[in-house]
C-alpha cells in the first residue's frame, strides 16, 4: 500500500501548484508552517530529515484494493497461518461494531526549546511517543528540548472494530462458529451492522504487541484482518416475509415446556449463543 500510495502521489500534480478553493484546517495548517519555514530558514539550508512533512500528512485520498470478481469469498476457517500477509476474501455475519473514533495516522510534535515540529508516522494499532527532540539544532546545543504533541497538526481517520463469524451454511456439524475481527478505517467505516452478511476483502495480519505485552505473548499472536473493501449480502432478516400463525398452532406452542427457549433462539438465529442477551432482548419486546 506504501508502494503504491508514492506511485499516485507522483502521479497527482503537487497541491502547491494550484490554489486550494475550499481550504481544511489541515491545509491552512501545513501553508502557515510552510510560510514559517520559509521566513526562519535560509534557501540553502538543508532540512533534517526527521522534520520533514510525512508524505501521509499531505495526501488527500485513500487506497485500496479488491479481489478479482471470479474469487469465491473463503470461510473463516480457510483462512490459516499461509495466508498471513496476502489479500483474502472473506464471507461471515457481523455480530459486532464499535462506534466510529478517531484514530491518529501521524503524530506532529513541538519542541518546547528551539520551536521546530517533528512528525511521526503511525503504521500499527500501537506507537511509542518520541520524548526528545531529534532536531540538529537541539543536539548541536545540547539543550535537551521535549517534545509536546500537537492534536491540531496530527492527522486523524476514522477507524472501527468489527467482528464477523461463519455462517450457519460453514459451520460443520457439532463445531463452533469462529470469529474475526476487522479493523477498517477511513471509507470503510459505518458500510455494516449486526446481522449483516458482508464480504470483505483485505489483509490477514498478526496483530503486533510491544513492551510487556510483547515480551509475555511468546511466539503466539492473535490475528485481525485490514479491511480494504467491504460488501453487504443482504441486510439483515429485513427481507424476511411475516406470516401470522393460526390460532390453534399458537395455543399448541404456548403449552410447550421449552416456548420460551424456542422464542428466544429465533432471535438473531445465525448468531450462536449468547441465550442471556436473546432472552433479554425477547422480554424488551414483549414487555409493552
Amino acid at each position: 500500500t506504501k508502494l503504491l500510495s508514492e506511485a499516485v502521489s507522483d502521479l497527482l500534480p503537487d497541491y502547491q501548484q494550484h490554489e486550494v478553493t475550499n481550504k481544511d484546517s489541515l491545509d491552512v495548517y501545513i501553508q502557515h508552517r510552510l510560510l514559517l519555514e520559509a521566513r526562519n530558514r535560509g534557501s540553502d539550508e538543508v532540512r533534517d530529515p526527521k522534520n520533514q512533512y510525512p508524505p501521509e500528512l499531505l495526501r488527500r485520498f485513500e487506497l485500496s484494493f479488491t479481489a478479482p470478481s471470479n474469487q469465491k469469498p473463503l470461510s473463516i476457517r480457510q483462512i490459516t497461518a499461509d495466508r498471513i500477509g496476502t489479500l483474502v476474501t472473506v464471507r461471515g455475519t457481523v455480530t459486532r461494531a464499535t462506534e466510529v473514533k478517531p484514530a491518529m495516522t501521524v503524530a506532529t510534535y513541538t519542541c518546547d526549546q528551539c520551536g521546530s515540529e517533528t512528525y511521526q508516522p503511525i503504521t500499527g494499532v500501537n506507537f511509542t511517543p518520541i520524548d526528545m527532540c531529534p532536531s540538529k539544532e537541539c543536539q548541536t546545543n545540547k539543550s535537551g528540548g521535549r517534545l509536546y504533541l500537537q492534536t491540531r497538526g496530527s492527522k486523524f481517520v476514522k477507524f472501527q472494530d468489527v467482528k464477523i463469524q461463519e455462517d450457519s451454511d460453514q459451520v460443520p456439524v457439532g463445531d463452533t462458529p469462529r470469529t474475526m475481527t476487522l479493523l477498517c478505517k477511513g471509507e470503510n467505516t459505518r458500510l455494516c451492522q449486526p446481522g449483516d452478511h458482508i464480504n470483505v476483502t483485505g489483509v490477514f495480519l498478526p496483530v503486533q504487541r510491544v513492551g510487556f505485552k510483547a515480551m509475555m505473548g511468546g511466539l503466539m499472536s492473535d490475528t485481525f484482518l485490514q479491511v480494504h473493501n467491504l460488501e453487504r449480502v443482504k441486510k439483515g432478516f429485513e427481507e424476511t416475509s411475516l406470516e401470522c400463525l393460526p390460532e390453534e398452532e399458537a395455543r399448541a406452542l404456548a403449552q410447550e415446556a421449552l416456548f420460551y427457549d424456542k422464542l428466544a433462539a429465533s432471535l438473531a438465529p445465525e448468531i450462536y449463543g449468547h441465550d442471556d442477551v436473546k432472552k433479554a432482548l425477547l422480554l424488551l419486546l414483549v414487555g409493552g
